[in-house]
This record gives structure tokens, sequence and C-alpha cells, in this order.
């Protein structure tokens, strides 16, 4: 699992992040599923919003 934690963001931003970055590349001797967890916690309305995708890498 690749979690990524926002701050008045998106959880939208934070999986888009996670692809964009190497963060998988560290995990590439890897072979199957990967949890990209991405949430974020809105500073005003006070509520957290999350988004969960797989991630697959084949070799």
């Amino acid at each position: 699992m690749i979690l990524e934690l926002k701050w008045d963001k998106d959880a939208n931003t934070a999986i888009r992040q996670i692809k964009e970055k190497a963060s998988p590349k560290a995990i590439e001797t890897y072979t199957g599923k990967i949890l990209l967890v991405g949430i974020n916690y809105d500073k005003q309305s006070r509520k957290h919003s999350c988004l969960i995708e797989t991630f697959a890498i084949s070799t």
C-alpha cells in the first residue's frame, strides 16, 4: 500500500501525485497489485475524503 495525505487539496490530487512521483518505482521488484490510497483533510469543512485505487505492477 502507498499512502499520500493532503491538506486542503483533494484525494484525486493525492493519487495523481503517487502516480507522478517515483513511489511505485521504489517497489518495482514486487509483482502483483498495490493499493494506492489518497486521503485529504478539508480544513474548512473538517471532513476527510479518501480514494483507493489498485495499481498492478507487471514484469
